[in-house]
């Protein structure tokens, strides 16, 4: 995604260094080992909070904490790939709304299928995961789908969620 003003990823980045040469020296970063991504912290603490349990039943609570959230993770997956596939079969889109990032080119179309998505499904301020989903209705969005079939595509899928 690009934000601000696009005008300028085109322009030469020296043009806005200058001509001297700094007196700092650049400082050397120690290499990072246990980065995670965002929406894979939760996991991860689960992850470690399982592997320092001291009780049986601590293990099996967090356990299934783990299992829920994952569980939660693959049924938001389900829902963005059932909700693209019956907005681009009727649209005669391909499916690669999956595989690459949008544009952006439709923010409106995207706005309106986001908040659908929001009100029918899962509300993302509960689930950070969802928010990676999202380039999905950008795609629709930018390869044409009218917002009228994306939002019609989520509610018969989230009409079902419970």
């Amino acid at each position: 995604m690009q934000y601000g003003d696009l005008s300028l990823s085109n322009e030469i980045v020296g043009i806005f260094q200058g001509q001297r040469e700094s007196k700092v020296k650049p400082m050397k970063l120690r290499p990072i080992y246990d980065d995670v991504p965002s929406p894979d912290v939760p996991i991860h603490i689960l992850q470690y909070k399982i592997s320092m349990a001291t009780t049986f039943q601590q293990h099996q609570q967090l356990q299934l904490e783990l299992n829920k959230e994952l569980e939660m993770r693959r049924r938001i997956q389900w829902t963005m790939r059932n909700i693209a596939n019956l907005a681009a079969a009727e649209s005669n889109e391909n499916s690669l709304v999956f595989h690459t990032m949008p544009t952006l080119l439709d923010l409106p179309c995207y706005s309106q299928a986001i908040q659908a998505f929001d009100a029918m499904c899962y509300e993302l301020d509960d689930h950070e995961y969802a928010y990676r989903q999202l380039f999905v209705f950008g795609n629709l969005c930018d390869n044409g789908v009218p917002v009228d079939t994306i939002v019609e595509s989520t509610r018969k899928t989230c009409s079902n969620i419970v």
